[in-house]
Formats: C-alpha cells, structure tokens, sequence
C-alpha cells in the first residue's frame, strides 16, 4: 500500500530536516512540503479521492490557515483517508488534549523532532499496514 506523505509547517529549515529524518526512517522519500494550511488542503482535496492514504505532519501555528483550521476542515469533510501526526513547539497540555480530540489525529510530537520519533509512528496501529 502507498502512502502520500505531507509536511505543513512554516519553517523550510524544518521541512529540509523532516525529509531527511523521513526517508532514513523509511516513511517516505519524497514527502510534499507546505507551508501553510491552506496549500495543504488545496493539496489533499485533490488527493482525497484516490484510493492512497494520505500521511500529515502538521504544525499549529503558521500564519494564514494554521493547524487547527485544517484540522477542523479535515474533521469538517468526514476525512477517512489521512492520519495526522501533530508537530509543534506547544508543550500546553490543552493543545494536547484538544489534537487528541480530532479522531485522524494518531500522534502529538514536541519539537524537535528526532529520528526515534518517527520511527516510533511506524508501529501504530493505523500505520503498521504501510510498513510491513
């Protein structure tokens, strides 16, 4: 099965690091990088219909359409076909809890982000099938 894999955060620097860190960990060699909600949706809106999965490394805050308004379209559209992995700097527990609240929503991760993490989503439930 493939995976359409998709960083959206608003530091280039970060999405430079996560592409590396994806394909060491084998997750994906060539992920999409946006850098903001509203590319991503523009994105997946033309993804959504295929019969690939869709994987999102998503940040809260960035200008513009930030993460939880694209969580709430996601949540909004009845999205089925993603799973999104929250990254941030927040260490808030509300932030938390409210992401945890987003049922496409499997993972929450602090940056920064290291290899360990990532290889650690590999073995979630919802993400086992892509990487047997």
């Amino acid at each position: 099965m493939k995976l359409n894999t998709a960083i959206v955060d608003d530091d280039k620097i970060f999405h430079f690091l996560m592409a590396i860190m994806l394909k060491e960990a084998q997750i994906s060699s060539k992920p999409v990088c946006l850098q903001e909600g509203g590319q991503f949706l523009q994105w997946w809106r033309t993804q959504k219909n295929t019969s690939e999965n869709s994987l999102l490394f998503l940040d809260l805050n960035m200008p513009f359409v930030d993460g939880w308004q694209v969580l709430d379209e996601l949540k909004n559209e009845n999205a089925k076909n993603i799973f999104v992995v929250i990254i941030t700097s927040s260490i808030d527990p509300k932030d938390r809890k409210r992401a945890e609240s987003y049922p496409m929503v499997i993972d929450f991760m602090v940056k920064p982000i290291h290899l360990p993490d990532l290889l650690k989503i590999k073995h979630s439930t919802s993400l086992t099938p892509y990487f047997l």
